[in-house]
């Protein structure tokens, strides 16, 4: 892919990507689209990034056994949002919400989900790589209609980046 006529594509990778690497759980199809997709990375074909959100789940483990989600989480660049979920507003002192931030928890059953979507939109990531079928990705067609940022199975996301449909 040449950078100077097409942007790198931009892949918000979820929670369960990182802890599926960690802990070695992943279907071996999606693992494998998942090494292919580290291995473009590497290339400078696409972009790979986390969010905050991420460190809630493994900070949950004790520290004993957290280091393979750790050093996994570690080789991403990590998104830290400055509006993309709340903020208090300077001229009435009010809580606001960023509305796809909002749109997403209406959608989404859980808040974390919905807070690392926000942030992957206000970095304009084409798409969020994940495993999470019962939430994310059964919900995939209503958060398209709130927001740009596209869920995707790993192997879905290297068909498209493949045929070049990004």
């Amino acid at each position: 892919m040449d950078s100077r006529t097409a942007s790198v594509p931009s892949i918000l990778v979820d929670t369960c990507i990182v802890s599926g690497l960690a802990k070695g759980d992943l279907p071996p199809a999606e693992l494998q689209a998942v090494m292919q997709i580290v291995e473009m990375m590497k290339r400078s074909e696409v972009t790979l990034a986390g969010t905050t959100v991420m460190r809630d789940e493994p900070n949950k483990i004790p520290a004993r056994n957290r280091g393979p989600h750790d050093a996994v989480y570690n080789t991403l660049r990590i998104l830290r949002t400055s509006s993309g979920v709340t903020w208090v507003d300077a001229n009435s002192g009010t809580v606001r919400r960023n509305p796809v931030y909002n749109n997403l928890c209406g959608i989404l059953p859980d808040e974390p989900d919905a807070r690392m979507l926000a942030i992957g939109v206000e970095y304009s990531q084409q798409y969020c790589m994940t495993d999470d079928r019962r939430t994310i990705l059964r919900h995939r067609a209503t958060i398209a209609s709130v927001c740009s940022i596209k869920p995707r199975l790993p192997t879905e996301i290297l068909g498209e980046l493949l045929r070049g449909s990004t």
